[in-house]
């Protein structure tokens, strides 16, 4: 808890677009599990912003991810970051491209909490995050999504949590969401 003296620090999730999880544009897409929107409908979770690395062959439903965002967390900004791989499944290339992407956020930890999204993106890019978040460069904290067969009030598929601490804060932590 914070007190009326202290400033609270805004939330600030960091994720790839999953294109394989997102299914498409119609209204259909709702009945699906969709790890990145189902970050935004945990009704006790509140995310300040979302910066989504995608792939520039992907720009449309990236979009379409971030409109969908702020359908149902109108609060939320969307930063869409393009970022292209010749090989995502290159650990070399992935590993690389997403450490200089991190470094070129000029991250303020004094000010925002970061966490970083690894339920999408290939096994190599989900791992070469969780890598980068072990590496102490101001993100510590991992959330990922599974799916729960559950729906919020508004009837749109949500999924289940779980925070991974850094382990490098000699604690692994893992929580769910209801």
């Amino acid at each position: 808890m914070s007190n009326s003296n202290q400033q609270t620090k805004s939330n600030v999730v960091i994720g790839l677009l999953g294109p394989k999880l997102v299914r498409g544009d119609g209204p259909l897409r709702w009945e699906h599990w969709r790890p990145t929107v189902s970050l935004f409908q945990h009704e006790n979770l509140l995310w300040d912003r979302l910066e989504l690395i995608h792939e520039g062959k992907f720009s449309k439903l990236a979009r379409r991810v971030a409109d969908d965002i702020q359908m149902v967390s109108p609060e939320t900004e969307v930063v869409l970051r393009q970022l292209d791989f010749r090989d995502a499944w290159n650990f070399e290339e992935v590993f690389s491209k997403l450490d200089e992407l991190a470094r070129s956020m000029e991250l303020d930890p004094e000010e925002e909490d970061y966490w970083v999204h690894i339920s999408t993106g290939s096994h190599v890019q989900q791992i070469c995050l969780f890598l980068l978040t072990e590496s102490g460069r101001g993100v510590r904290r991992s959330w990922g999504d599974v799916p729960r067969g559950a729906r919020s009030e508004a009837g749109r598929f949500v999924g289940s949590g779980a925070l991974y601490t850094s382990v490098q804060r000699r604690r692994c932590t893992r929580l769910r969401t209801p």
